[in-house]
């Protein structure tokens, strides 16, 4: 059983992932912090899969956009057959997205296909892999094991349900809502054979004794190298960012306080230095003191949301690339940053603080923060930025060469289709 077609199982994936072509519209209809780490993450597994098996995967698509009006333009999901790749049979579930009815519709929507396509099916034994712990996956995994004694369920964990939109946290209506998700999904964790969590404090959470693996990233060196060819579509934003002489720190996602936005922003303002620049892309909670901070000081360029190859784009031109999540909080030692594998990819330096998710093998690979403190940080990321060009470059190409020896998509699928058959 190994790679480029010599498994004969049949896959199907049910996750949310961006089909090819729509990541700029939904960009567009979004006024909400787009989840384009895990659309890249759960995309980079799929393809691997189809590396390893005869036939690509079947995606059941759930579209992972905001609800209608507040935070996305269509109050309709479509439905829509595509391919993700040659031969692919896959569809786009359509749903009604009017916010609180939003999860009803989707649900009664994902159960349907799934029966449909069991009836359509066979009965030898099929895998259902999904990425993402919600109630009404789960339920679907309910229906695709009790079908047939053969079908075999494995969950990919890439958050736990509690340490999920923590910038929410004390909302007194999210709360209840999310205890009664967390409720639901306790009911119908049984449905699972088999897991993968990015982190092996995980484990813990899910009662009962199941195989699982430890997947706490994964690369993609050919789809890296293409999105590496795209130019940036707003070019002016970036004259003299990149030039000789200019240190360039760039951080790429969510603007959720608790990820450290605001001491990355504090601990920049202490450096005096003008030709050092700040470039941060995305959206979210603290999008207000990114702005103002943007207007206070010329060295720091917000570019807003942008779509994941202007982000690669970025990553790749940078001094450095800087992640300030801190250790703070207990969803710290459940949560392995996606973006550490896309920043090590780009072959630039990357700086951050030691989480607990993180294994050992990767300490020889990343830049450490000694402390939290602001002004501990500045002097953090001045001492790596003034390092030679050519040290710069050393280190990132040993960064991306460990990524893409380890952790790349093949191999990494290839476990994942050996724990389900374990």
């Amino acid at each position: 059983m190994g790679v480029n077609g010599e498994r004969e199982t049949e896959v199907i994936v049910l996750g949310g992932i961006f089909p090819k072509g729509m990541e700029k519209e939904v960009l567009e209809k979004s006024s909400a912090t787009l989840p384009f780490a895990a659309n890249a993450h759960l995309g980079s597994i799929i393809k691997g899969l189809d590396e390893n098996l005869r036939k690509p995967v079947k995606i059941f698509n759930v579209l992972p956009v905001g609800s209608f009006p507040k935070r996305y333009r269509d109050l309709f999901i479509k439905e829509f057959e595509f391919s993700h790749t040659k031969g692919a049979d896959d569809i786009n579930i359509g749903y009604c997205n009017l916010t609180l009815l939003k999860k009803w519709f989707c649900e009664r929507a994902v159960l349907r296909h799934i029966k449909k396509e069991l009836k359509q099916g066979t009965k030898k034994g099929r895998v259902l892999i999904i990425y993402s712990v919600l109630p009404m996956y789960l339920k679907a995994a309910k229906i695709f094991r009790k079908y047939s004694e053969n079908n075999r369920v494995c969950l990919i964990v890439p958050d736990l349900p509690e340490y999920t939109d923590i910038d929410k946290e004390g909302k007194i209506l999210f709360d209840i809502i999310r205890k009664l998700r967390v409720r639901r999904i306790k009911k119908y964790q049984s449905e699972v054979d088999c897991f993968v969590y990015l982190a092996e404090a995980m484990k813990d959470y899910f009662e009962g004794e199941r195989p699982y693996i430890v997947m706490e990233g994964i690369s993609n060196p050919k789809e890296y190298n293409e999105l590496l060819k795209t130019e940036f579509k707003n070019p002016k934003l970036f004259e003299g960012v990149f030039e000789k002489g200019i240190k360039s720190i760039a951080y790429t996602g969510s603007f959720t306080k608790k990820y450290g936005i605001l001491k990355l922003l504090k601990a920049f303002e202490l450096i005096e230095n003008p030709n050092y620049r700040l470039i941060l892309c995305g959206a979210g909670e603290a999008e207000k003191e990114v702005t103002e901070a943007a207007k206070r000081d010329k060295r720091i360029i917000y570019t807003g949301a942008v779509t994941r190859d202007e982000a690669v784009k970025i990553q790749s031109k940078a001094t450095i690339l800087v992640n300030p999540r801190t250790a703070d909080g207990d969803y710290t030692k459940y949560s392995f940053p996606s973006k550490i594998i896309e920043y090590m990819m780009s072959g630039r330096p990357v700086l951050c603080f030691r989480l607990p998710a993180f294994p050992e093998e990767y300490d020889g690979y990343l830049n450490y923060f000694d402390s939290e403190n602001i002004n501990n940080m500045a002097k953090d990321i001045i001492r790596l930025c003034e390092c030679d060009e050519e040290s710069l470059k050393e280190m990132g190409t040993r960064g991306r060469n460990f990524v893409v020896e380890n952790k790349n998509n093949v191999a990494q699928a290839e476990k994942i289709l050996a724990l389900v058959k374990h």
